[in-house]
């Protein structure tokens, strides 16, 4: 079993294969997990990372926020732990895009290196952006 890092946790994880019924979440963009993942290696910790979210980049630029890149974080920097995304105004705690120097965030769900975009699907709600990984 080969463990890996993620700037995200304090545990090594390890690459697994999860199943939809298992009711397991991703601990980055908070949407139900199955298939390729990347789980803590530590029995009694729930950590879980869809594969994609674990390589997504750690900076980006972003079109509609296009005077400062945007920084990957594990959770958000606001004291209550919580942050409402600017796209669709719904809340996250999980992973987010954040500007420090505008306090613009948004959530983490699905980064397509190839397309070099962002799709983000609440409910109803589906926007898309470009953006490039820097």
């Amino acid at each position: 079993m080969a463990v890996v890092k993620h700037f995200s946790h304090k545990h090594p994880l390890c690459h697994a294969e999860v199943k939809e019924e298992d009711g397991f979440v991703c601990s980055g963009c908070e949407l139900g997990l199955s298939g390729s993942a990347y789980k803590c290696t530590i029995s009694n910790c729930d950590f879980l990372l869809h594969d994609s979210c674990f390589k997504l980049a750690p900076v980006i630029k972003q079109r509609s926020h296009p005077h400062h890149p945007l920084t990957l974080l594990p959770s958000p920097p606001y004291d209550d732990s919580g942050f409402t995304c600017e796209a669709c105004l719904y809340y996250g705690h999980a992973f987010v895009y954040h500007c420090a120097a505008c306090q613009f965030d948004l959530h983490v769900r699905q980064l397509s290196m190839k397309a070099q975009k962002i799709a983000y699907v609440v409910t109803h709600c589906v926007w898309m952006a470009n953006v490039q990984t820097t």
